[in-house]
This record gives structure tokens, sequence and C-alpha cells, in this order.
């Protein structure tokens, strides 16, 4: 079944975008987003690890949330893209929730731990898309 861990990816200074294209950053601080991965060893599966609050630039308090049970990425394998990889439901200063959708999720060693990991972003019918690369990511 492999070994289940939570990966922790440091987001900061990474882009955002508002649903009405509006684009800011991540705060410059120590931003985290978790993750489950079941490592098999060179494939993993990796899902969104529960709520996460992440500090904009703008001041904004950013939650980021899932359904684990129906949001998870199809098998990972090392510096191999996943399309459609799955999509989480985001809420701007506890107003409306939105789902955006992971369109690319890429990471340099699937098994957690400094990942070198990709994560492409976009709104549901929206043309806004944006890009988080070459995020660190911790595996415990």
């Amino acid at each position: 079944m492999g070994t289940l861990q939570t990966v922790a990816i440091d987001t900061a200074s990474s882009p955002w975008v508002y649903s009405d294209g509006i684009a800011t950053t991540v705060s410059g601080t120590s931003e985290t987003m978790l993750f489950n991965m079941n490592d098999l060893g060179s494939t993993a599966y990796w899902s969104p690890g529960g709520a996460t609050n992440i500090s904009l630039a703008d001041g904004a308090k950013l939650t980021i949330s899932s359904d684990s049970g129906m949001t998870q990425t199809p098998t990972l394998a090392n510096g191999t893209a996943s399309l459609n990889a799955m999509t989480l439901f985001c809420q701007i200063d506890g107003g409306p929730v939105e789902a955006i959708n992971v369109t690319t999720m890429q990471a340099a060693d699937v098994d957690g731990n400094n990942t070198d990991l990709t994560l492409t972003f976009e709104y549901p019918g929206k043309p806004y898309k944006w890009t988080w690369t070459g995020l660190n990511t911790t595996a415990s």
C-alpha cells in the first residue's frame, strides 16, 4: 500500500489570482500548504491534507480545502506531469467558496522530500491561469 506521509509545501512569494483576474502573491513569510502523500516507491498518490490557511501579500487570508475522499492525484511518477490533477476549494476572507482546478502537477521526486514541485491552477471556465514553480517540500 505504501507509506502515508504529510508533505508541507513552501508557497511563500508564489502568485495568486482572484476570480476577477486581479493578481497578488502569497505573503513573503513561510506559508505552507499541506498534502497527504502515499509513497509507493517511484510513484505516489497525493491528496490535499485538510484546510490550509495562507496569508496573501495584500492582507487577505486564503483558505484552501478539498474533499479528501474525492480529491486525489492520478499516480505521479518522478518528473512526469499529471494533467487535471485535482480540484481545490478556495475562500478569501470568509467569502464565497470557489473551485480551482490544479490543471498540472509535477514533482521531480514524488517521495515528498525536496521535490521541486510545480502546480498550475485555473478557475473553471475563466481564462485566469497561474503556476507555482520550484516549490520545496518536506515530508514527515
